[in-house]
């Protein structure tokens, strides 16, 4: 039996779909939108350095699991990759934003997407 020429076939990463050609929101409301994100997921950081908006943890622990992220990054960089995900917000990641976006946009029905926007200009 004659074996057959294997080839390695990786797929093509599916693109996104296009932004929505008007914005849901002002510039204030998605201010404020990112701010709750930003809360709910802050950046991490050991006490030793952390702000007011960070989550701030021991300096073992957080040495712990920059060491732990490291190992499983299979990235000789010293830490730093680790580093800059761990003090990440989602306000730093243009792309999350954009997410969002295409999520309002395309994806809430407009009533809840009106709803959303009224609870945000409140808070501004």
């Amino acid at each position: 039996m004659s074996s057959l020429p294997t080839e390695i076939v990786e797929p093509d990463a599916a693109p996104l779909p296009p932004l929505p050609q008007t914005d849901p929101f002002t510039y204030a409301q998605w201010k404020t939108l990112l701010a709750i994100a930003d809360t709910v997921i802050p950046s991490v950081r050991p006490w030793s350095t952390a702000r007011a908006n960070d989550l701030g943890v021991g300096d073992v622990d957080y040495s712990i699991r920059l060491t732990s992220l490291q190992n499983a990054e299979l990235v000789n960089d010293d830490g730093e990759i680790a580093r800059q995900y761990l003090a990440e917000t989602p306000s730093s990641i243009p792309a999350f934003k954009d997410s969002l976006l295409r999520f309002v946009g395309w994806h809430m029905p407009p009533s809840q997407r009106k709803d959303l926007g009224t609870a945000l200009k409140l808070l501004e």
